[in-house]
């Protein structure tokens, strides 16, 4: 018997055709791109995802960065460089055009062509593994695949990996396009091979496009490039519909639809016992009345929020969701605090219509006032405010803190607008002792503070340790839960940070002296103002 795949896409809804889930999810995420050959340019995701996932524990911050991982910056730092290219060449051009970035060739494409391919096609006997580092889906082109090597010298051996790699992706591309059995396709394919930081140009023809450094080192060196090596064609209502088809596949499946292949007993799909034994295996050896057992998310009130932004919370997100009402809980950059917070006062604001208060640095302001405007809840029950107009306010007054939510994120950058944030902290947790309000407080004990000293001198909390180490005192002290430090990171450290400003700053420098005389920098070095 084949295994069944089901796709659970949004809103707990299922396909078993999972073609039809990426176009269900294409088509609620980007209605303005269904069937039109007339529309911007669309990054997905909208900013570069770094692949670099920092060390936790005691090798944050503490250990020099390996060779390998410095690979993976420099390769990371190639593809940024490309990705601002499309990015600004696109809007500038009005490419109507999806740029896709780190396209896995994973399972999930291998079961969408099982689902449309005959069982002996030669396609679905190749390697599933690797990545294609951009896929550009163009309405008047076509599809262009990508692969970036970030050496600075040219490989013939690094050639040869991209060509690999680049011919497997056009299979699997050409592959989808027939899945009708049409004997024609009549949708172009270009495999580009990118090494931006090789200085020379590319010499021979192949069915292959070189992209150096001398294409990419200005604005209009690209657009040269790219009027050179693409021809633009007006497709027929046919060609149109395999490329919205191929976009729908590749976009849906960024977009998170969740692919699970179940064998043999399809009642499984009812119970998803499966899914608690994944469960208790990732608990194993915690108290067992610590934690809810997973279930259906998309039925379970508990959680019937966030599973319309992501199906399951890891082990350590799930303690600090069951956390109870008051609860203070920190992590490193990534790791998921703004969302679990997010989301509970989200929840708070739907169940009773009850007053929340949210208190975040400035620049969240706008990002928290549009999270809930998108999920229907208005400003009068929500209040976003800074942290000046927090503790400059009226909310101590009287018994208020039996009538409101109270939430705050980014607690440790308050220290810049709050000298006394040790004390304003101890007076919020103070007040709601006796309330059955929620108390959520989130801050990154690891993330640096510039006004350290000047704090220190006026009483603030000096430094995230410091932090952390009030706030675990006033925990016990007003009976609050401190939980456990969120330690999966998905995102790139302040190390991973100011690695790559480092790298940036020496490439520019590098670049100067190339193009300076050397007592041409001496003069410019001894300028009022200069940075070099």
């Amino acid at each position: 018997m084949e295994p069944v795949i089901l796709a659970k896409g949004a809103a707990g809804k299922c396909f078993s055709d999972l073609a039809k889930a990426c176009e269900e999810h294409f088509n609620w995420y980007y209605p303005e791109c269904v069937d039109t050959n007339d529309h911007k340019t669309v990054m997905c995701p909208p900013v570069f995802p770094f692949g670099y996932v920092a060390p936790t524990g005691e090798a944050s911050g503490a250990m020099e960065l390996s060779k390998v991982e410095e690979d993976t910056i420099r390769g990371d730092t190639a593809e940024l460089k490309i990705f601002h290219l499309l990015e600004k060449f696109g809007e500038k051009t009005k490419q109507p055009m999806f740029v896709l970035t780190q396209i896995k060739l994973s399972e999930f494409l291998k079961n969408v062509l099982q689902q449309n391919l005959p069982a002996d096609h030669p396609v679905l006997k190749n390697n599933f593994n690797g990545e294609i580092d951009f896929v550009i889906f163009h309405r008047k082109i076509g599809v262009i695949l990508m692969e970036v090597k970030s050496k600075f010298e040219f490989s013939k051996s690094l050639q040869s990996e991209a060509r690999k790699q680049l011919q497997k992706g056009e299979d699997i591309i050409l592959s989808l396009l027939k899945a009708d059995h049409e004997p024609e396709i009549g949708v172009p394919v270009y495999k580009v091979i990118a090494m931006p930081n090789v200085s020379e140009q590319c010499r021979g023809k192949s069915n292959f496009i070189g992209l150096r450094g001398f294409d990419v080192r200005s604005d209009g060196k690209f657009t040269d490039w790219w009027r050179s090596n693409f021809r633009e064609i007006n497709f027929d209502i046919g060609k149109q519909q395999k490329l919205q088809n191929i976009i729908s596949i590749f976009v849906g499946q960024r977009s998170e639809v969740n692919s699970v292949v179940l064998s043999r007993v399809f009642k499984k799909i009812n119970t998803q016992n499966f899914l608690q034994k994944s469960y208790k295996k990732g608990v194993k050896g915690a108290a067992a009345d610590e934690y809810e057992v997973v279930s259906k998310p998309a039925e379970d009130s508990e959680q019937a929020i966030l599973s319309k932004q992501f199906l399951f919370l890891n082990p350590e997100q799930l303690r600090i969701w069951n956390s109870g009402s008051h609860t203070i809980f920190n992590g490193s950059s990534g790791s998921g605090k703004t969302i679990l917070l997010q989301f509970r006062a989200l929840r708070c604001a739907k169940a009773a219509q009850q007053k929340v208060v949210v208190v975040v640095p400035m620049p969240l302001i706008a990002l928290y006032k549009e999270f809930f405007s998108q999920n229907g809840i208005s400003l009068e029950i929500v209040d976003v405010l800074s942290p000046v107009d927090f503790f400059n306010g009226s909310y101590f007054e009287s018994d208020a803190t039996s009538r409101f939510h109270f939430f705050a994120d980014e607690l440790q950058a308050f220290q810049r607008d709050i000298p006394d944030l040790s004390t304003q902290l101890e007076k919020v947790m103070a007040s709601f002792v006796e309330s059955e309000c929620y108390c959520w407080i989130a801050y990154d004990y690891m993330q640096r503070n510039e006004n350290a000293t000047s704090l220190d001198v006026t009483g603030g909390l000096s430094s995230g340790a410091k932090l952390q180490t009030e706030a675990r005192n006033l925990c016990k002290k007003y009976g609050f839960h401190h939980a456990s430090c969120l330690k999966t990171v998905v995102r790139s450290t302040l190390e991973i940070y100011d690695y790559v400003q480092g790298f940036v700053k020496n490439s520019l420098e590098d670049m100067l002296q190339k193009a300076l005389p050397l007592e041409h920098i001496d003069e410019k070095q001894n300028e009022p103002g200069s940075n070099l």
